[in-house]
């Protein structure tokens, strides 16, 4: 596949004739206009579970976005951190067969790979229930045991 660094006046973006240019993730890109579908094929019984796996596991990892954002981001390489996780848990995480989906929460990802550590990490019991912990760059967490 080739890559379209720059055309005469930058990276393509729109149609143009019978392609598309467009940037994602700072790649630039061209495509095929997509042609226009009379009437699509009926799915097939494997494409609908297909479907139906893949919603169930958009609706796992929902709750979890802004944590997958960030645990994910060292491994997101040429796609999404939310692309990275949804994939390792399609794979792994999830058991059964449509329509008796399930999830094995002992291989449940929401985080992996390496996350930068903190400067200087200092705790404090400030009440008999409550720890403190903060770092060089004042951020705070405060833990109820």
């Amino acid at each position: 596949m080739a890559k379209l660094k720059k055309g005469i006046f930058g990276p393509l973006s729109g149609k143009l004739g019978a392609i598309v240019g467009a940037t994602w993730m700072g790649i630039p890109y061209i495509r095929q206009a997509p042609k226009q579908k009379t009437d699509p094929a009926p799915r097939s019984a494997a494409r609908l579970a297909n479907e139906e796996k893949m919603k169930f596991v958009n609706n796992l990892l929902v709750p979890f976005h802004p944590y997958v954002n960030i645990g994910f981001a060292n491994l997101a390489i040429a796609k999404t951190a939310l692309n990275a996780a949804y994939s390792r848990n399609f794979h792994q995480a999830v058991t059964g067969v449509y329509p008796n989906l399930g999830v094995d929460y002992t291989k449940m990802v929401i985080s992996a790979g390496d996350l930068p550590g903190l400067n200087d990490p200092v705790m404090a019991l400030t009440a008999p229930d409550v720890m403190v912990t903060s770092t060089r760059a004042a951020v705070c967490w405060c833990c109820l045991a």
